[in-house]
């Protein structure tokens, strides 16, 4: 019995025992995880201040919160100078953390502004986007599309001072002589952007980016609308004319078609045929400045417009009021020889109507006695007179006048053909004569009024 109590007493005593040491190790072992080495730019600490220093976000890990005290080990020995691992090039301020902070940082980073990238001298300015961090791949690209950007802008320049005016008869001389010349610019400019591209970059960059001389070659795309066209539309309207040309010559060839004369309908059908090549390229707003100066309707609309002698405005209003119901006319049937007196009437009444829309009620007036046949001939009166353009109104009322005496002497049953041939001449003279007096008189005005520019005289 005694043995069986002795025996109780020692198992309890190594279970209590065991208890104690179960106790002691949950109690002694750290509950964090271990923290491996990490590598993160450490900001520097403000001079006598205590506020936080602000640390970059992708700089600091997120650590846990740190657990209760527990006694720690002894220190482990400093590292020498020659084991201290040393920052490279590649990775600057980026130091690995062994045993702590280390005692200094290498720099304190800061945000780069555009003060610190822009220069006055190009090439300055593309050293700092180097320096900044740009790749060199970049810093090319951003250079030619601003030496693109530079001489897209003198293009423009050029297109915007060439540009004749088509809006008046005598513009087709004036265009006929615009390729030469426009090419010749085009030459210059494309030989100095390749010396740009040499001196700021290289030559083989130069030669890689070289364009073809695209520029007003078949058409003379001026203007501030037609002038902005990238090289690359450009060149595609180049080609949809040249393609337009070939096309005409080919149809019109009498040795490709002997014995036949290409009617008006299919010559139509080709002109519609470019208008739709050319919509598949440009704006509603540049397809228009391209008809408005090239196309079969407007070279007619100026001859008509001759005597009206329209502004650049005026002309467009026109054109935009009468091209679609021309252009339709000329698919459907050739043109208004085709039609019928009605048919013809009609057109030609839906027609003076657009024009009297797209004009003021001024200068529709001026429009309508233009058409006079006796304005025209005071037209030509004004012109072989050296008349200048303030004395045609003066000559047409006077030639109305006369014109009224001519008819009467005409239809006077009461003079022979010899009294009508004398009376008839008798009014010519007169006409000659108040022609020179009108002529005269303007003159005489014109030499009396002072210069528009001129000030007007002091007052005592």
């Amino acid at each position: 019995m005694r043995d069986k109590h002795l025996m109780h007493l020692v198992l309890g005593l190594n279970l209590a025992l065991a208890g104690a040491a179960a106790l002691y190790f949950l109690t002694t072992y750290p509950r964090q995880r271990p923290v491996a080495p990490a590598t993160f730019i450490t900001p520097a600490k403000p001079a006598e201040s205590n506020a936080p220093s602000p640390i970059p976000t992708h700089a600091a890990p997120r650590l846990a919160p740190a657990p209760a005290p527990v006694p720690a080990p002894a220190p482990a020995p400093a590292p020498s100078a020659a084991s201290a691992p040393a920052a490279t090039n590649e990775s600057p301020g980026r130091l690995a953390l062994e045993g702590g902070l280390p005692a200094r940082l290498p720099y304190v980073s800061r945000t780069i502004t555009w003060k610190d990238v822009q220069s006055p001298e190009y090439r300055t300015y593309m050293e700092n986007l180097q320096r900044a961090g740009c790749p060199k791949a970049t810093v090319r690209r951003i250079a030619l599309d601003d030496i693109n950007a530079l001489f897209a802008h003198r293009r423009l320049k050029i297109a915007e001072q060439h540009d004749p005016p088509w809006w008046r008869p005598e513009a087709y001389y004036t265009m006929s002589a615009l390729p030469r010349v426009l090419q010749e610019h085009a030459a210059q400019l494309d030989a100095e952007r390749r010396d740009l591209i040499t001196r700021l970059l290289d030559a083989e960059t130069a030669q890689a980016e070289k364009q073809d001389l695209v520029f007003w070659t078949d058409a003379q795309l001026t203007g501030t609308v037609l002038g902005r066209l990238s090289p690359e539309r450009h060149a595609a309207v180049q080609a949809a004319c040249r393609e337009s040309l070939e096309r005409f010559n080919a149809a019109t060839d009498p040795a490709a078609h002997p014995g036949e004369i290409a009617n008006a309908v299919d010559l139509a059908r080709l002109r519609d045929q470019t208008r739709l090549a050319l919509r598949r390229i440009l704006t509603e707003e540049e397809m228009f400045e391209f008809l408005v100066r090239y196309s079969a309707n407007a070279a007619r609309l100026r001859d008509e417009l001759r005597d009206f002698n329209p502004t650049a405005d005026e002309f467009r209003s026109i054109f935009r009021a009468t091209d679609a119901v021309d252009h339709a006319l000329q698919l459907e049937c050739g043109g208004p020889d085709a039609l019928s007196t009605n048919q013809r009437e009609r057109w030609q009444r839906q027609r003076r109507e657009a024009i009297r829309e797209a004009l003021s009620p001024e200068r529709h007036a001026d429009y309508v006695r233009s058409k006079d046949p006796l304005y025209r001939q005071a037209l030509l009166y004004a012109t072989q007179y050296g008349a200048p353009p303030q004395a045609v109104p003066l000559i047409y009322d006077m030639t109305r006048l006369l014109e009224h005496r001519r008819q009467d002497i005409v239809g006077n049953p009461n003079l022979s053909a010899q009294e009508k041939s004398q009376a008839l001449q008798s009014v010519n003279l007169e006409q000659q004569k108040r022609i020179q007096a009108i002529v005269r008189q303007v003159h005489e005005r014109a030499q009396a009024a002072p210069p528009a520019s001129s000030p007007a005289p002091a007052t005592p």
